[in-house]
Order: structure tokens, then sequence, then C-alpha cells
């Protein structure tokens, strides 16, 4: 550890073990003018769940600008999964989530957001399962000013009733101009879709289309 005046600049500590549970880890850590710039840890266990896995953060000006963070098991439902996050002056400019499962439901999904300011200019979610009722749906969205200006979902499921559907929808200025929605499923009664769209400023909405065959 070394420092000067009342500030701490950095230090470092690390530790091996055979024999026990924890075969290694270290963390290192950097602080200047009072503020931490960045730091990192990492660490390994074998004979144990967890395998491995490391954190990194980076601070400027008391804000956090960056981070990141993984982490791997063998032998548990969790194999690996990793989370970074960044933002400039206070404000998270984009953020992203990955995650895999072996031998659970949930084989993998990710998560990507960035927003500039205070307002979410757009984001995306997408998921996947197998051994379970649903195999995969995403979802993304866009906000510009406040307003969300539109966003669409979709949905696919195998080994349930419904085996997919899609969701779209668009405002501008606070006001819905026009949204469609389809879906089908096999082995349920719904097979048909419709949409709506806007037809005046006054709030009317003209049924474009409709078709559904039920059984």
């Amino acid at each position: 550890m070394s420092g000067s005046g009342w500030s701490m600049s950095g230090w470092g500590l690390s530790m091996s073990g055979v024999g026990g549970a924890m075969s290694g880890w270290g963390l290192s850590m950097s602080a200047e003018g009072g503020a931490m710039s960045g730091w990192g840890l990492s660490m390994s266990a074998e004979g144990g769940a967890m395998s491995g896995w490391g954190l990194s953060m980076s601070a400027v000006g008391g804000a956090m600008s960056g981070w990141g963070l993984s982490m791997s098991a063998v032998g548990g439902a969790m194999s690996g999964w990793g989370l970074s996050m960044s933002a400039v002056g206070g404000a998270m400019s984009g953020w992203g989530l990955s995650m895999s499962a072996v031998g659970g439901a949930m084989s993998g999904w990710g998560l990507s957001m960035s927003g500039v300011g205070r307002s979410m200019s757009g984001w995306r979610l997408s998921m996947s399962a197998e051994g379970g009722a649903m195999s995969g749906w995403g979802l993304s969205m866009s906000a510009e000013g406040g307003a969300m200006s539109g966003w669409g979902l979709s949905m696919s499921a195998v080994g349930g009733a419904m085996s997919g559907w899609g969701l779209s929808m668009s405002a501008v200025g606070g006001a819905m101009s026009g949204w469609g929605l389809s879906m089908s499923a096999v082995g349920g009664a719904m097979s048909g879709e419709f949409s709506l769209k806007k037809r005046s400023a006054c709030g009317d909405y003209a049924l474009l289309s409709l078709f559904l065959d039920l059984e």
C-alpha cells in the first residue's frame, strides 16, 4: 500500500491455496485525489461450485465511467454470465448483460440498454430457453425526448399452446399513431391477426384487417 497525504494512490493483494476450496485470487485498487479511478478483482476456485470470476471498475471525478463483471461456474447450474456498464457525467449512457446456463431451463439471454442525458434512447432484450415452454422471445424499444417513438415484441413457444406472435407500436409526441398485432397458435383457438391505425387527430381508430379462425 502506498499513500501521499490523505489519499490512497494504490494497493494490491494476492492469495493462493492448495488443498482447499480457493486455489487463488487477486485484488488491485488505485485511487487518485480521493476518488477511486479504478480497481479489479479476480477469483478462481477448484473443487467448489465457482471455478472463477472477475470484476473491474473505473471511476473518474467521482462518477463511474464504466465497469464490467464476468462469472463462470462448473458443476453448478450457471455456467457463465457477464455484465458491463458505462456512465458519463452521472448519466448511464449504456450497459449490456448476458447470461447462459447449462443444465437449467434458461440456456441463455442478453440485455442491452443505452441512454443519453436523462432519456432512454433505446434498449433491446432477448431470451431463449430450452427444456421449458418458452423457446425464445425478443423485445426492442426506442425513446427520444421522453416520448416513446416505437417498440416491438416477438415471442415463440415450443411445447406450449402459443407457437408465436408479434407486436409493434409507434408513438410520436406522446400520441399513439398506430400499432399492429399478429398471433398464431398451434393447438389453440386463435390463428389470425389484426391491426389498428389512427384515422384522425381526435382519436378515431380504423380496423384495417381482422381474421380469426375459431376452432
